[in-house]
């Protein structure tokens, strides 16, 4: 019955949605079904699909692990009170994770009259969480709630809807201008590749901002990360000592767009991608499912947890120093079996210090040598199946991308022809490119 209605006014609003645009009131409309739509949906799946989460599997938000044996050394009168426990504590931990959305009514997009990204922009906002979280990580640390409110306010003003570069350096009129220098409009799509190449640019602009000077982002391409580009990037020399030798470290954000199959998802990953959300470096992954992004934060047995930019909101005004908070947090966390993914994603790191860094490295030579060395077993599903490689060396065709005045180039960036990693560590060509549509 639910699914019948749901279908009806989709059916209604598609109608609706069919009209030309060159009334103000016709497009005012337009944006306003489309919005309503949206939250219809998002307002459905909260009332009637909500997940259930059993305490006795361990569940792994962002490299931390939630399980009935947390709570072990805590003194509990009965079983439901320590489940009770964990549960707190996973939502706390999930609550504090900046949450963006779909937003309405900001200034318009460059010359257009564009004011909401409803049904088109919610791979910029799960973009936009991917670098939020690497910015909470970069300000705050690990596993650490944003005690310093003043702080916190200064990073989600950064992606407040508006066109001030200097306040809102990653705003979503920041992420479409520098779309529209790569022969993108305000109001088309973009995909996992072409937004973390976007993010790269944005992060690595010169921003007044002394709390972004010290940050840094690195985009894999090819799905191979070059070691020694990495360190380039993010070391520096310390100009105030005498000793030239002297290095000081940026923290780094590494966003690997890779591709996860051919025409749909393979499950050899899912190990792999499960494994890699267990890391404490791992900032999660921007993806989603065919015509639906999202930004996936951890899981729990075979089913993702991840958080869902299709809410619409209206936005703050950047002249409000109190403008409330509620707004960029979630208090609901989703699952979805990772089997529906989409391929086509974006996996993010972020390493504060060299040795984090290093772990890294190391970790995952370990695994990419395991996964050689067992090529034969006949476990071939649980087996570690690389999604990205590592080159102790640079790539003689590193580009900045955004600089880069050939067609080539742009069409290498919003059109990234992706390579896929296979079981015996090979890159394999992919022949199409980032085949994301967004609805």
């Amino acid at each position: 019955m639910a699914s019948d209605l749901i279908a009806i006014k989709r059916h209604y609003i598609d109608d609706q949605l069919n009209v030309p645009e060159s009334d103000n009131t016709v497009g005012n409309s337009k944006i306003t079904l489309t919005s309503m739509w949206n939250n219809i949906k998002y307002g459905f799946q909260n009332t009637f699909r909500q997940p259930k989460f059993d305490f006795k599997s361990p569940i792994c938000l962002l490299g931390q692990l939630y399980h009935i044996k947390m709570s072990d050394s805590v003194p509990m009168t009965d079983r439901q009170t320590s489940t009770n426990y964990i549960f707190e504590k996973f939502k706390n931990d999930f609550t504090n994770l900046l949450w963006m959305t779909y937003r309405k009514d900001f200034i318009p997009l460059l010359s257009s009259d564009i004011t909401t990204d409803c049904g088109w922009g919610c791979m910029i906002r799960s973009g936009q969480m991917i670098l939020a979280q690497a910015l909470r990580i970069h300000l705050f640390g690990h596993r650490r709630c944003d005690s310093d409110i003043m702080i916190h306010r200064m990073i989600v003003t950064w992606f407040i809807d508006s066109p001030d570069q200097s306040l809102c350096p990653f705003s979503i009129h920041q992420f479409v201008s520098l779309g529209q220098k790569l022969g993108r409009r305000p109001g088309d799509w973009f995909g996992p590749s072409s937004v973390s190449f976007l993010i790269n640019t944005l992060e690595n602009g010169g921003h007044e901002n002394q709390l972004l000077k010290n940050i840094c982002c690195y985009v894999a391409q090819d799905c191979t990360i070059y070691l020694q580009d990495v360190l380039d990037q993010c070391q520096t020399i310390n100009e105030e000592e005498n000793n030239h030798n002297s290095k000081e470290w940026k923290s780094i954000l590494i966003l690997v767009p890779t591709r996860l199959g051919t025409e749909s998802y393979n499950p050899i990953y899912s190990s792999t991608i499960k494994d890699l959300l267990s890391l404490t470096c791992c900032i999660g992954i921007i993806g989603g499912r065919p015509k639906h992004s999202l930004y996936f934060v951890g899981f729990q047995d075979d089913k993702l947890i991840y958080m869902d930019p299709h809410y619409s909101q209206r936005t703050i005004d950047i002249n409000d120093p109190q403008f409330s908070l509620e707004s960029y947090h979630c208090n609901k966390p989703r699952k979805m079996p990772i089997h529906l993914i989409d391929p086509s994603c974006t996996v993010g790191f972020f390493f504060r210090t060299r040795e984090d860094y290093d772990d890294f490295v190391e970790y995952i030579e370990e695994r990419q040598q395991h996964s050689t060395s067992n090529g034969n077993n006949n476990s071939f599903q649980h087996q570690y199946h690389p999604i990205f490689m590592l080159h102790r060396g640079r790539n003689i065709e590193t580009t900045t991308g955004i600089n880069k005045k050939h067609d080539s180039q742009k069409d290498r960036i919003l059109r990234m022809r992706y390579r896929m990693v296979d079981s015996h560590g090979n890159v394999q060509n992919i022949v199409n490119g980032e085949d994301f549509v967004l609805l």
